[in-house]
């Protein structure tokens, strides 16, 4: 099996000298329809987004790509889950690579203001000694800085230290403040998955409830998709909520 191109929402590959195309979404893991899979033909073949022609397979042929595909995923150079569900949202089949999950404080876009809040700070306690002997009205300006300051510089750091791992049956927490722990997916009662409104595979937040813990990461963080996949295939369907914001 060769895999020719792959985008976030389908990939083709190659077998026995044909090329399919095989439809789906990237959401940490692959979840690939298999209803969907068909043989690509002619010059476009090989540019993913172009319209070439497509002829879809039978039951009895998807099925057969679909094991097929999923027997050599693990020797494939991407580092993604492959899950094959049917028409009626039904799993039919599965590879993993067994990777590591990790979740913690990373997104580029959350550093910003946790580095401007570091930077007013710095500011401030230049103003402090510049202004030491200043007017009443420069010494508050000083003190709002600072102030205006701390709040950011706290979360920024408890932010950082917070990190999640999930490998293998178990989760491991080192918390924003207190003593690491970890538990199994046994262990788990519930998990409930805010998404967007219209869409229930974009996660903006995860809870994750055992008896004595409770444990949540949001979409500011690095590697909640993983883990969100990782949950989805390791904890019962009964176990997992799922509810849009504003519901």
């Amino acid at each position: 099996m060769r895999v020719i191109k792959f985008s976030k929402t389908c990939f083709d590959v190659e077998l026995e000298g044909t090329v399919y195309r095989i439809y789906g979404c990237l959401t940490g893991v692959f979840c690939a329809f298999a209803n969907e899979i068909c043989r690509v033909e002619g010059k476009e073949k090989l540019k993913i987004d172009a319209a070439a022609d497509q002829a879809f397979l039978d039951d009895r042929q998807r099925l057969w790509v679909a094991r097929t595909v999923c027997s050599e995923w693990p020797s494939v150079n991407f580092d993604y889950d492959l899950y094959f569900y049917d028409g009626h949202k039904e799993l039919i089949c599965r590879a993993e690579h067994g990777h590591r999950i990790e979740v913690c404080l990373l997104k580029a876009e959350w550093m910003l203001p946790l580095i401007m809040a570091l930077l007013l700070g710095v500011f401030g306690i230049y103003l402090s000694a510049v202004l030491r002997e200043g007017e009443e009205t420069e010494r508050i300006l000083h003190l709002v800085f600072v102030m205006a300051a701390i709040p950011w510089l706290i979360a920024g750091l408890l932010g950082w230290r917070f990190r999640l791992t999930a490998a293998g049956e178990r989760l491991t927490v080192r918390p924003a403040a207190g003593r690491k722990y970890s538990f199994s997916v046994s262990e788990i009662t519930k998990i409930v998955r805010r998404t967007d409104a219209a869409d229930i595979w974009d996660v903006r937040k995860i809870t994750i409830d055992t008896e004595s813990k409770r444990v949540s990461v949001n979409s500011f963080m690095a590697g909640i998709e993983e883990l969100d996949a990782y949950l989805i295939k390791h904890v019962g369907s009964e176990k997992i909520i799922t509810k849009g914001f504003g519901k």
